[in-house]
């Protein structure tokens, strides 16, 4: 193995490197592992993306990074956003593509950062850990890894290591369940003993046996360590919720807590009943209009721009600096990139390689475009249509340092890694991985385009 790549795994823990050893040298870990069985519940036994071989093995070091990525990044954008356009909801509305009202009132019931649900997508480079997007909402992806965790304990390739540190999986779905649970008991009151929780999901959810049963069950142990007990209620379609003057039911039960677990933007049209009654603090809303300020892409570059500004103290430029990739919303202008003024369809022609464009609410690594893996003629259409169209992230590329990982019949090969760090309000949720062997794709490395996930283990000293 190469020795610099060694020392990226090292990087992440002690523990990571000494996998290596246990994976490859002394190659218990070579061949590929099956990692779903008959022991899942029906809901996961088809899980939909591939999983890689290797767990990662996660140090203190690196714990207090993504932290810092989790609990601090998403506020400090919602801040940026906020000295970008002071008191003008029209220029709100026009960047974000809001309705004016919903504008207006932005302006004067401002987003709560506690009760955002995120997932920041980051890459680890020779820089450090650079954020690519924040996801915001309750249907951001990969909590559900965490059923897997007995899986990879138990392999017969894994097992032996696994017996040879004192390491644990953050319970990433615990912490989503008991973020709903205490936003629904600030809409309720701590004296309600019990919370119901509505969930819009697709059809077919419905049809999968004991997936209603699956759900509810972390939802009532998030509950119960709350002192509460707590229900979950699933349906397609808004249709059977009732808003009334009182509150909003379901099946007779007071809802104070309404989330969605369809992908992106697709699902049902959201009722006007339902801003009413979020607005009237009737239930907890975490895929509120709202969060449109945070989650669309071009706010990390608001961040980046605005870093000097007096909201901002040292420390929490210096989070900037670390964490937020020169970026900036594609348009025909003058930027300053590395210390010199330059048009910017001028930069991006000249330095193809440096940059990625991609589109601010875009989902599943769709219409990401990265200058590296496209041929100029092909750049060039990419560059014109953002200078033409609204709604473009202009950012810097930023690579992955290259990791080892199992690949193939019996071998291993080098991967890009992307880092999906977990967020509910303002604590760290956990974190999962994506990997694409380095070859193997347009620069986009998605669940969705080929890429495989793996779980995270924090190691214990």
């Amino acid at each position: 193995m190469d020795q610099d790549i060694v020392r990226n795994h090292a990087t992440v823990s002690a523990t990571a490197q000494a996998f290596l050893d246990y994976a490859v040298v002394q190659g218990n870990c070579l061949g590929p592992a099956v990692l779903l069985d008959d022991s899942l519940p029906p809901l996961f036994r088809d899980y939909k993306y591939p999983l890689h071989s290797w767990p990662w093995f996660l140090g203190e070091d690196m714990r207090r990074i993504l932290e810092e990525c989790a609990c601090l990044v998403p506020e400090l954008v919602h801040r940026a956003v906020e000295v970008e356009f002071g008191d003008d909801h029209q220029r709100l509305a026009a960047f974000f593509g809001l309705p004016k009202l919903v504008a207006q009132l932005y302006m004067a019931v401002p987003l709560e950062p506690s009760q955002l649900m995120h997932r920041t997508d980051a890459i680890l480079t020779e820089d450090g850990l650079k954020i690519m997007e924040i996801n915001v909402g309750s249907n951001i992806g990969g909590w559900q890894i965490q059923w897997m965790d007995s899986l990879y304990r138990k392999h017969p390739s894994l097992k032996g290591f696994f017996g040879q540190v004192r390491c644990e999986s953050k319970d990433i779905p615990l912490a989503y369940m008991t973020q709903i649970v205490e936003s629904a008991r600030t809409v309720s009151g701590d004296t309600d003993d019990t919370v119901h929780a509505f969930v819009l999901v697709p059809a077919e959810f419905l049809d999968i046996p004991d997936s209603e049963q699956t759900i509810n069950a972390v939802f009532q142990d998030a509950a119960a360590a709350c002192g509460c007990r707590g229900a979950m209620h699933f349906a397609s379609g808004y249709d059977e919720l009732k808003f009334t003057p009182s509150g909003v039911y379901f099946a007779g039960q007071r809802i104070t807590a309404i989330v969605s677990s369809f992908p992106g933007d697709d699902g049902p049209a959201q009722p006007k009943e339902l801003f009413r009654a979020y607005l009237g603090g009737q239930v907890a809303w975490p895929d509120n209009p709202f969060i449109a300020t945070v989650r669309d892409k071009r706010s990390l570059a608001l961040l980046h721009k605005h870093k000097n500004s007096a909201v901002f103290n040292e420390y929490e430029r210096r989070l900037i600096d670390y964490f937020i990739p020169w970026g900036t919303e594609a348009s025909p202008k003058q930027v300053e990139f590395k210390g010199a003024q330059i048009d910017l369809e001028i930069l991006l022609l000249q330095q193809r390689e440096q940059f990625v464009i991609k589109i601010a609410y875009g989902a599943q690594g769709n219409d990401v475009h990265v200058g590296k893996f496209r041929t100029d003629e092909e750049w060039a259409e990419v560059v014109g249509r953002a200078m033409r169209e609204p709604g473009w992230l202009v950012q810097e590329f930023c690579g992955s340092l290259p990791f080892y990982g199992q690949s193939g019949e019996r071998g291993y090969a080098l991967h890009d890694v992307v880092w999906g760090i977990f967020g509910f309000g303002t604590k760290y949720g956990g974190c999962w991985l994506r990997l694409m062997k380095r070859g193997d794709s347009d620069g986009v490395i998605n669940s969705a385009k080929g890429a495989q996930e793996t779980i995270v283990y924090e190691v214990f000293a």
